[in-house]
């Protein structure tokens, strides 16, 4: 049989509510402590949030920004100011060479051949960067993306597909991987310096449109409600 004993005693601030309970001949000692007054809400913390989107946020062309590559521009910028100044080391040295024998004609050569590395390396960013794709932004609908790519030398162009016209997602060199448009060839993208990298429904969204798949509207409001309690 079950018998018990409360008492409550004040100190302080607070007060003890215990007692002696018994049960099949053993005791046992009850207690708990409460503080006098109502207790005060706890000031709710802010969610840190650095980084992270509150939805898919659509602008005024119904697009949703799902891809961009976090400090490309800038990267791109002094590559090109790297080779550039490879060129002009190389081709300052040429025409002294030439003007002013000295070394003779090896080192002629050698100068003539780093000369011809960096118009090749500016060649190669020139048509490499047409084909890295900066941003991705996807319209509401699901099933077009507007792809917005770098250029090292003029403006950045943008264009329209539909994602039926993109397939064969893989990986490819220096980490970046490729995606082939059935008309324009392969397309370079690095998924790994996604500004949203951390959220793998962003990273599936941004995978499926560059395979060919068509996202449902049903999907993305079902990430929009996941994301939605950031600021």
């Amino acid at each position: 049989m079950l018998r018990s004993a409360f008492r409550i005693r004040p100190f302080g601030n607070y007060r003890s509510i215990g007692g002696i309970a018994r049960w099949g001949g053993e005791r046992y000692e009850i207690g708990t402590v409460l503080r006098r007054g109502f207790a005060k809400k706890k000031k709710e913390e802010p969610i840190q949030t650095i980084g992270r989107p509150m939805k898919l946020i659509f602008d005024e062309k119904d697009r949703c920004l799902v891809f961009k590559h976090l400090n490309g521009e800038n990267e791109l910028k002094w590559m090109v100011r790297a080779d550039f100044a490879f060129i002009a080391m190389n081709l300052f040295l040429f025409v002294s060479e030439l003007t002013f024998p000295v070394f003779g004609g090896w080192n002629l050569a050698s100068f003539t051949f780093g000369l011809g590395a960096g118009l090749a390396g500016a060649l190669f960013l020139n048509v490499f960067s047409k084909r890295t794709i900066k941003e991705v932004r996807l319209f509401k609908a699901g099933d077009r993306i507007e792809v917005l790519f770098f250029n090292a030398f003029w403006k950045e162009k943008s264009a329209v597909f539909h994602v039926n016209e993109l397939a064969n997602l893989q990986p490819s060199r220096f980490s970046y991987m490729r995606t082939e448009h059935v008309n324009e060839g392969f397309y370079y993208i690095n998924l790994e310096k996604n500004t949203f990298s951390g959220l793998p429904e962003y990273d599936e969204i941004t995978r499926s449109v560059l395979n060919g798949h068509a996202i449902l509207f049903s999907r993305m409001s079902a990430v929009a409600d996941k994301y939605k309690k950031y600021r």
